[in-house]
């Protein structure tokens, strides 16, 4: 269905099969041969009538079955740095509108997920718009597998007061509201998981520092200039010891297939003071890249290629392991990835899918997510990327998938050596 990009696209592609390939359609939805499919408006009724706070149990019931056939177990050294649990954190914009998509006979908006954002408030020229927003809550993982765990729907009695903050501050604002929400309530569901956060520099404060050591979980978080300055300060001090330099710096270099090389440099800092009874340890880390002739690679912008961040970690840093702890921060960015999938790879995350029903757009949205956390998994089996091979993008391959269930007569497909198995087991594979 999201691979169709609207619902009215699917159904229209459904239309233009013969009654043979129809068939095999009937069959993997489990409907008897030649009945009518439900028509999407009934389809929408339905989703309409459920609880989307179920859809998050379906994501949740998702980890745990992969957790409990140890997929994670067997790939411990791939999947799990630090024998831990890496979750992400970020927010996302789905819909924009420039008038109520859902409204009563006053003309109202009634969307309960509407945000309100309104420009030049209390001017002639004041004009208001409407976005719907998510916070997603996802397992992170080396490699690029990334499994979404919960999806954090945003009300707009949750922002009330912000309607006409910067779209950054709001974006923000939204992030901050959903964590004290979700992370008690992953906790209570995973209780005796071990749990490293990742985050940006929207979480380098002190609450969610006490909140995160509350709920027994580690953390890694990006802190940027202008949050935590006592942290800086801290650190700057430290950094003029000819100790600190010494013992508490490492270097290296990494050789790349043509030529070039990467330099990076770390530093770390042990036991800075935050708060009453919160101590954090601190990666000042630099990276640099070279060409052949030994210049400084420049990016697209004409920009020198270097890189140079911070990140608050709650475990002791060591000269043993503090490049592992900065490869596992640097995971953080796949998640963004994650949304830029759901958005332009396939899935049609802006569109709507429910219109004019809140709860069963919130519905599409979360089986969206669903419906990638399947193919994420399957996208690292042997058999799918031997399927896909080299060239083809996942896009594209899921567009192959499908016409082969449409064309190829179900009598054959049933016939395949793997489906004759009493069970069938797929074989992973972890870069």
């Amino acid at each position: 269905m999201f691979r169709r990009e609207s619902v009215n696209s699917f159904y229209a592609a459904l239309e233009k099969l013969s009654v043979l390939q129809r068939k095999n359609i009937w069959y993997f939805l489990g409907c008897p041969e030649g009945s009518p499919l439900p028509h999407r408006t009934i389809i929408t009724d339905c989703l309409g009538l459920l609880n989307p706070d179920e859809m998050n149990d379906l994501l949740m019931t998702l980890f745990k079955w992969a957790y409990k056939q140890k997929i994670f177990y067997h790939h411990a050294q791939k999947l799990l740095p630090g024998e831990m649990f890496h979750i992400g954190i970020d927010g996302v914009w789905l819909h924009h509108h420039t008038h109520p998509h859902c409204e009563d006979a006053q003309g109202k908006n009634t969307c309960p997920y509407c945000l309100p954002r309104v420009r030049n408030k209390g001017t002639e020229e004041e004009t208001t718009s409407w976005l719907h927003a998510c916070v997603n809550f996802c397992i992170l993982c080396p490699g690029g597998l990334q499994l979404p765990l919960y999806v954090h729907m945003l009300k707009a009695q949750q922002l009330y007061g912000k309607e006409s903050a910067s779209n950054e501050d709001h974006k923000q604002e939204c992030e901050l509201q959903s964590v004290t929400v979700v992370l008690p309530l992953l906790k209570k569901q995973l209780p005796r998981l071990p749990v490293r956060i990742l985050t940006d520099s929207l979480y380098a404060n002190a609450p969610f520092l006490h909140l995160c050591k509350k709920l027994g979980w580690d953390h890694l978080i990006t802190r940027q200039t202008g949050s935590l300055k006592s942290i800086k300060k801290q650190c700057d001090e430290r950094e003029k010891n000819d100790l600190q330099k010494k013992w508490y710096t490492k270097k290296r270099t990494i050789k790349s297939p043509c030529g070039g090389r990467t330099e990076q440099k770390l530093q770390w800092f042990n036991s800075i003071y935050v708060d009453t009874e919160l101590i954090i340890h601190v990666i000042r880390f630099e990276e640099i890249h070279y060409d052949v002739k030994g210049e400084v690679l420049k990016r697209a912008d004409g920009q020198d290629k270097r890189f140079k961040t911070e990140w608050l970690s709650s475990l002791l840093i060591t000269d043993r392991n503090c490049f592992d702890l900065m490869e596992v921060a640097r995971m953080r960015a796949d998640q963004e990835d994650l949304h830029n999938t759901l958005k332009n790879r396939g899935f049609a995350a802006k569109h709507e899918y429910a219109y004019s029903n809140p709860t069963a757009w919130i519905m599409w949205k979360l089986l969206m997510f669903v419906a990638f956390w399947i193919f994420e998994l399957f996208s690292f089996t042997r058999g799918a990327r031997e399927g896909k091979g080299q060239f083809l993008s996942w896009h594209d391959f899921a567009g192959e998938l499908f016409a082969e269930l449409s064309q190829i007569p179900i009598e054959r497909l049933l016939l395949a050596p793997s489906l004759q198995k009493e069970s069938l087991q797929f074989r992973m594979e972890f870069p």
